[in-house]
């Protein structure tokens, strides 16, 4: 069974299953997709990257949850080749809230067809049950919650790290309480913040799109790191956010 958290010893290690984008379409073969819903359905976790909420496509009937602003989400696309975003998002679910997995559904043939048309029918979905306030709560909340992975997702390894990488056993909150308020304010409204280091800003803003990376050339010197979120760009220095640069005026 799938227990504990996959550990991720650099902010940089993985950033690259993410840059092919949002777009899904699976390509995990049959065993491994098995093998991914009988390790990770039902499982009761928590939330490691805040998460946007809003109206599930063209689907009410389920709430989307998503670490990007929806309108960066590129899942779903028209016979011209145009973005269908999802209505605005109406909420911010924060980290440190539990979280069930209550199903993982990839696009088999018959599970697209069963799909809405104005949904991202080729992408798996995973039904969360989510619990109703941060913290040690089990009441959960009326809807449920569809989780979309990103593409280039290739292999079961590399749907895990993702995975956990939002949602793991491991509790967050006594690390979320050790932090400054200002910190935790900004995590829990999905903003970057001055001073911030990698896991607070990846709790805020989940993983970034691109991680450009300047290694000090001398000892005791300065290294940098550009995250890359969409229009935003985000400076470390020595591991703490030095510069937020939003051209869009949304943060």
């Amino acid at each position: 069974m799938f227990r504990k958290p996959l550990l991720i010893s650099s902010f940089a290690a993985f950033v690259g299953i993410f840059l092919l984008g949002c777009q899904g379409h699976t390509k995990l073969k049959g065993n491994e997709q098995a093998s991914i819903k009988a390790n990770l359905e039902g499982q009761a976790l928590w939330l490691h990257q805040s998460l946007f909420a809003g109206q599930f496509y063209d689907d009410d009937r389920y709430q989307l949850v998503h670490p990007r602003r929806f309108d960066n989400l590129t899942y779903l696309k028209n016979a011209e080749g145009e973005i269908i975003s999802p209505p605005p998002a109406q909420s911010v679910i924060p980290t440190g809230t539990r979280v069930r997995v209550e199903k993982i559904e990839f696009p088999t043939q018959n599970n697209i067809i069963k799909r809405p048309l104005f949904t991202p029918r080729y992408t798996p979905w995973i039904y969360l049950r989510v619990a109703k306030a941060r913290g040690d709560t089990l009441m959960e909340r009326d809807h449920i919650h569809i989780l979309l992975p990103p593409g280039g997702l290739t292999s079961q390894k590399a749907f895990e790290m993702w995975f956990t990488s939002i949602l793991n056993s491991e509790d967050p909150n006594p690390w979320l309480n050790k932090l400054g308020s200002a910190f935790r304010e900004a995590i829990f409204t999905k903003r970057p913040a001055m001073g911030m280091d990698h896991r607070a800003l990846t709790a805020a803003m989940g993983m970034p799109d691109r991680l450009l990376q300047k290694p000090s050339q001398k000892v005791g010197g300065t290294s940098t790191d550009v995250a890359i979120y969409g229009a935003m760009s985000i400076v470390l220095e020595n591991g703490r956010v030095v510069k937020i640069s939003d051209p869009t005026g949304q943060r």
